[in-house]
C-alpha cells in the first residue's frame, strides 16, 4: 500500500508546474461538465418546459458537442492553443450564466448549443494542450494522459456532489456561480495568452509525415475510440435500467461512484502496466475487457459479480481510452497533432451517439440481454483489429527495411 501511495504522488511530482496548472483548471471545468448533466433536470423541475422540447434542447447539447470537437480539430495547430481554451470556456462561462437567467426556450436551445460546442472543443485543446507541454517521450506523454483522466473523473464527481447538495433549493445559484468560476479561468488563460507563453510544434518533424506503421496505429487508435464510445453509449440507458430494476438507490449511486474512483485511485498504475506492452494489444485488450465484461451483465444481477464486472469493465476503460489517446497523439505528424485529438474527441462523440440510438433500438426490439452480446461482440472485433493492424504493422516494418 505504502508503495503504491509513493508511485502515485511520484507520477503527479512528474508533471511540470505548468501542466499541474492546467490539470487544475481542467478540473474545475469538469466540475461544470458535471453539473451540465443537471440542466434537463432543471428544464423539467423549475422551468416545467415539456419533455420533447428538452429532448430537443439536450440534442442541439450533443450536436454542439459533435461541432466544438471538429472546429477544436480544425484551428488546433494555427492558433494559439491558449486563445482557444481562453474563447472557449469563456463562452462556457457566460452559457451557464445566461442558462439561469432565461426562460425562453429557443434561447435555451441556442445556449445549450453554444455550451455543448464550446465545452468540447475547450476539452480536446486542453488535452492537446496538457499533453504537449507535458515533455516529449511517451513515459511522459502517457502519464499526462492518465492525469488528464483523473482530474475529469474527479471534477465530474465534486460536480455531482454539488448537484445533489444544491439543486434542489440553490438551482440558479448553482448555474450562475459555475458561470462565474469559468470567467476567472478565462482570464488565466488570457493572461498567458498576453504573456505570449503559446507555442506551436516546438519538436517539428522536418517532414511532418508518418511512416505507413504510423499511419495504421494513428488509424486503429480512431477506430478503437469510435467502438469503444459505442459501448460506453449502454452505459447511458441501458444500464442505467439495469441498475434501476435490480437494485435500491443507494447501491444504484454506490455502483455509479465505484467507476469514478477505480480510474482515480488506478489510473496511475495502469499507465505503468500498459507502458510495458505492445500498444496495439493494449486497446484490444481495453476493448474486449470492456465490451466482454458488459455482456457478463446478462447472466447475473448478484451484487458482488456486479461489482467484479464494474472492476473488469473499469479497467478496460482506463486501458483503452489511455493507449488509443497516446497513439493517437504519439502517430500524427507533429504540425496535425491538434487536429489528431480533435478528430479522436470527434470519433468518441459520434461513437456514443450512434450507440445510443443503436443501443436503444436493440433493447425495443430484442430485450436488454442483446444489448450486452452487442457490448461483447464490439469488444471482440476490436481485439481481432488489434491483431490484424499488429500484422500489418510488422509486415511494412519488414518492407522498409528490406
Amino acid at each position: 500500500m505504502k508503495k503504491y501511495v509513493v508511485d502515485y504522488i511520484h507520477s503527479i511530482r512528474q508533471i511540470n508546474n505548468e501542466c499541474k496548472v492546467l490539470l487544475f483548471f481542467y478540473m474545475l471545468q469538469c466540475i461544470s461538465a458535471g453539473i451540465a448533466f443537471f440542466i434537463a433536470i432543471y428544464l423539467d423541475k423549475h422551468l416545467s418546459i415539456s419533455p420533447r422540447t428538452i429532448g430537443i434542447i439536450v440534442s442541439l447539447f450533443a450536436a454542439g458537442n459533435l461541432l466544438g470537437a471538429l472546429g477544436a480539430a480544425k484551428v488546433s495547430d494555427y492558433v494559439s492553443p491558449y486563445k482557444i481554451s481562453a474563447i472557449s470556456i469563456f463562452i462556457q462561462g457566460a452559457c451557464f450564466c445566461l442558462i439561469a437567467l432565461s426562460t425562453s426556450h429557443y434561447t435555451l436551445g441556442l445556449l445549450m448549443f453554444c455550451l455543448g460546442f464550446s465545452g468540447y472543443a475547450y476539452s480536446a485543446n486542453n488535452q492537446f494542450l496538457i499533453t504537449s507541454l507535458s515533455g516529449k517521450t511517451k513515459q511522459e506523454r502517457s502519464n499526462s494522459i492518465s492525469l488528464i483522466s483523473v482530474s475529469s473523473n474527479i471534477g465530474i464527481g465534486l460536480g455531482g456532489a454539488l448537484v445533489s447538495f444544491l439543486s434542489k433549493n440553490y438551482s440558479f445559484q448553482l448555474l450562475f456561480s459555475t458561470g462565474v468560476m469559468l470567467l476567472a479561468v478565462s482570464i488565466y488563460y488570457i493572461k498567458l495568452e498576453s504573456k505570449n507563453l503559446c507555442f506551436f510544434n516546438s519538436s517539428t518533424d522536418s517532414t511532418n509525415k508518418v511512416r505507413d506503421t504510423g499511419r495504421g496505429y494513428y488509424a486503429f487508435s480512431l477506430i478503437t475510440i469510435f467502438i469503444m464510445g459505442l459501448i460506453f453509449a449502454q452505459q447511458r440507458v441501458s444500464y442505467s435500467l439495469y441498475l434501476n430494476t435490480n437494485f435500491n438507490e443507494s447501491i444504484i449511486s454506490m455502483l455509479l461512484m465505484l467507476n469514478s474512483i477505480l480510474i482515480i485511485l488506478g489510473m496511475p498504475s495502469v499507465n505503468k502496466f500498459s507502458l510495458g506492452f505492445n500498444s496495439l494489444f493494449m486497446m484490444g485488450l481495453g476493448g474486449v475487457l470492456l465490451g466482454g465484461g458488459m455482456a457478463l451483465y446478462q447472466f447475473t444481477s448478484y451484487l458482488p459479480f456486479v461489482i467484479t464486472i464494474c472492476v473488469i469493465t473499469t479497467i478496460g476503460e482506463m486501458l483503452g481510452t489511455l493507449v488509443s489517446q497516446l497513439v493517437c497523439f504519439q502517430s500524427a505528424p507533429d504540425s496535425h497533432k491538434g487536429k489528431a485529438i480533435g478528430y479522436y474527441k470527434f470519433l468518441y462523440a459520434v461513437g456514443t451517439m450512434l450507440g445510443t440510438s443503436l443501443g436503444g433500438t436493440i433493447q425495443q426490439n430484442f430485450g436488454i440481454n442483446n444489448v450486452w452480446s452487442f457490448c461483447g461482440l464490439l469488444g471482440v472485433i476490436l481485439l481481432g483489429f488489434s491483431f490484424f493492424v499488429v500484422k500489418y504493422s510488422r509486415k511494412s516494418l519488414t518492407l522498409q527495411q528490406a
